[in-house]
């Protein structure tokens, strides 16, 4: 039922983009709302990723990045996301999104980032 309600959202804030301005606006800032914090994802992600936590349950795919990870292999690519990005970039990259397709899990549809 979940994805039911998921694809009549996502066809709502599809159809109001072209039909309906305000209630685009008024539905994106609905699903934007959230009450976790940041403390709250911190202590989440400090408790997926410690052994010693009833919440950490590694797969293969994780064990096999973490070994890759101590051997230093993973230095170039950490290197590379750990470049300082402007305002500018941001803005770039937004101007840069496709139009016309299906909103994430987020309901935010390209167009709300790139025309605002």
């Amino acid at each position: 039922m979940k994805w039911v309600y998921d694809r009549e959202q996502t066809h709502k804030l599809e159809s109001a983009r072209f039909t309906n301005a305000n209630m685009l606006r008024s539905s994106v800032s609905k699903q934007s709302k959230c009450n976790l914090t940041t403390r709250d994802f911190q202590t989440y992600f400090k408790s997926v990723n410690d052994p010693e936590s009833t919440f950490y349950q590694p797969d293969d795919d994780v064990l096999y990045c973490n070994d890759r990870y101590l051997n230093g292999e993973l230095d170039v690519m950490f290197t590379e996301l750990n470049l300082p990005f402007t305002t500018e970039d941001i803005f770039k990259a937004c101007k840069n999104l496709n139009i016309g397709k299906s909103a994430g899990s987020g309901y935010l549809l390209n167009e709300f980032f790139k025309y605002g």
